[in-house]
């Protein structure tokens, strides 16, 4: 029996595919994917995923078919959901039905499938698509990152790789497409329900779900059967790019001798400080946070949070004496929208200015890039664009997260377009989100700080996340990356114990390696193991990261190297 947490690979016909904590992943024929995931979610009213465990859990799985079925139950304070699954896989044919039913009072955003598509081998690729009303039209899978839904009002889906033809039924409910790299994911997702319906709706006890997917794929005659391969290698190219300009984000912590040594190791370009003059702490809060960046012997680069009033912005910057602080740029965020438009920046602008002269000036969003896709700022007036990331807006667990880091590229090389090919920063980056730009209910501040930790922190994943979402960042052209806090549960040590945390160890191969470039690369498989290489001073220096939990060999530059479950192995 296949327990909850555990994963499982399964075959229908030629077809391959991941079964883990009740859902499909990595639908494949041979080594090509048609499908990244497909799963159910209850949302709530502020769309969080509702969690869930499986119970009664039923299996008949051969080497060329199976059937699963299984209880999953979504219960989170007043919310109580429940669902009858069956999946079956058999001659290159999936079908997973759903039957949910209510068993309380709620409110909530959504509630069925999604179904994700792969980025890599989808985007620029044609599609054809069946609507409610019968009508079948042609689109493609956008290559830029699409701000708003490519596709809508969907009941059908056929598209072609190279392997094989895919065809998608979905029944139950009206369905649409998003491109979630808006929010770093790497896939498009086709989801129901349609956001122009009303949200969040009032779900009564007894309320039903009823909905299905079917997926076929015929391989091409040329087809030849691979499964996964065990062979992995790092390749490397002629082309390279500079590192973007690494910072970290200051706190309130005081530093101590220890602390400011480790942290100088890492030759940072900066320290992120926020000045938010809603707080009523805010000359204080300023000051620890400058203080930190003065220890280091690092420039700041400040983000003032501000509204339209330039009287009252400029009465409170002119209660610091700035010329006491080393500011490398400032980003000025509007606090009242979720993206600087035109009227803030003019209002604002010119009192920044004044305090400020001559120094790197930008704006854009403290939230996701969907927020500044969707209304980018004017850049006239602007040096650089701006805006946050991380890698749990919509999914949680481990692979879903390290599934993450390429989207960097992308999101980066959009940013470019909207910015007239200004500089890209992306500030800050952090492992959980820090705030919800679509939230409809208010949070205490004790469960927001609450809600931007994660224990993952600590450990060798988020190691991982930020080696890889680097080399992507690099290898698009990012101009500068704002990273973790300095110290804490959200940073990289914890200086009461004189610990430092595995992504601690990345940075520091940065900093010793300062001013050398990235040189890309291409990992075999990209979800298992990454690399990042640089060239300094004519010489290749590497680290190498095995996402797995069982030991890996990497062929890099004719050498196997062997990597422990885990593990980050620096070739110096």
């Amino acid at each position: 029996m296949i327990q909850q947490g555990h994963s499982i690979i399964l075959n229908a016909g030629k077809l391959h595919m991941l079964f883990e904590n009740g859902f499909l992943r990595y639908v494949r024929l041979g080594r090509e994917e048609f499908v990244r995931m497909i799963y159910f979610a209850v949302r709530d009213a502020n769309w969080g995923t509702v969690p869930y465990r499986i119970e009664g859990i039923s299996t008949q799985v051969d080497d060329k078919a199976f059937e699963i079925s299984y209880e999953a139950i979504c219960q989170q304070g007043e919310i109580d959901f429940r669902w009858k699954c069956n999946i079956v896989g058999k001659e290159n044919r999936i079908f997973f039905s759903i039957a949910g039913r209510s068993h309380s009072n709620f409110y909530a955003n959504r509630i069925g499938f999604c179904l994700l598509h792969p980025i890599r081998n989808h985007a620029g690729l044609p599609i054809e698509i069946e609507h409610s009303i019968g009508r079948t039209n042609s689109y493609s899978f956008p290559e830029n990152v699409s701000p708003h839904q490519p596709f809508t009002d969907i009941s059908k889906m056929e598209w072609e790789l190279e392997s094989g033809s895919a065809f998608l039924d979905f029944k139950g409910a009206g369905f649409e497409t998003e491109d979630q790299r808006n929010w770093l994911d790497a896939s498009y997702k086709t989801y129901c329900t349609p956001l122009e319906l009303p949200f969040p709706v009032l779900v009564r006890p007894q309320d039903e779900v009823s909905q299905s997917i079917l997926l076929k794929v015929e391989p091409k005659p040329s087809f030849k059967k691979h499964g996964f391969s065990n062979k992995h290698f790092l390749s490397i190219s002629d082309n390279h790019s500079p590192l973007p300009a690494i910072g970290l984000e200051s706190n309130k912590d005081a530093l101590n001798p220890w602390t400011i040594n480790r942290l100088k190791a890492l030759k940072l370009s900066h320290v992120r400080v926020e000045l938010k003059f809603d707080l009523e702490s805010w000359q204080t809060d300023l000051k620890l946070r400058c203080a930190q960046a003065n220890m280091l012997g690092v420039p700041i680069s400040l983000l003032v949070f501000a509204n339209e009033n330039r009287t009252l912005l400029s009465e409170r910057l002119s209660q610091i004496a700035w010329s006491t602080f080393d500011i490398c740029e400032v980003t000025v965020i509007d606090s009242q929208n979720k993206s600087a438009g035109e009227a803030f920046l003019a209002s604002v602008l010119p009192v920044v200015k004044s305090f400020f002269p001559n120094i790197p000036l930008g704006s854009g969003t403290d939230f996701y890039f969907a927020e500044f896709n969707r209304q980018a700022p004017p850049m006239d007036e602007l040096d650089f664009c701006s805006f946050s990331a991380n890698p749990q807006v919509h999914a949680f667990d481990n692979r879903s997260i390290m599934e993450t880091a390429s989207s960097f590229e992308d999101v980066t090389k959009s940013a470019k377009i909207l910015s007239g090919g200004k500089p890209v920063h992306i500030s800050p980056i952090t492992l959980k989100p820090r705030s919800n730009p679509d939230a409809t209910e208010e949070l205490s501040s004790e469960r927001q700080i609450q809600i931007r930790v994660d224990e993952r922190q600590k450990g060798s994943l988020c190691a991982h996340w930020t080696l890889a979402s680097i080399k992507y960042l690099s290898t698009a052209g990012a101009a500068s990356a704002s990273f973790f806090q300095t110290t804490g549960n959200e940073g990289l040590l914890r200086q009461e114990e004189k610990r430092v945390f595995p992504v601690f160890k990345i940075f520091e191969f940065l900093g010793r390696y300062k001013g050398g470039h990235l040189i890309h690369s291409f990992s075999s498989s990209p979800l298992e193991f990454e690399g990042l290489v640089l060239r300094y001073k004519e010489k290749i220096y590497a680290v190498l990261a095995n996402f797995t939990a069982e030991p890996i060999t990497i062929n890099f530059q004719d050498k196997s190297i062997t990597l422990k479950a885990r593990e980050l192995k620096f070739l110096e």
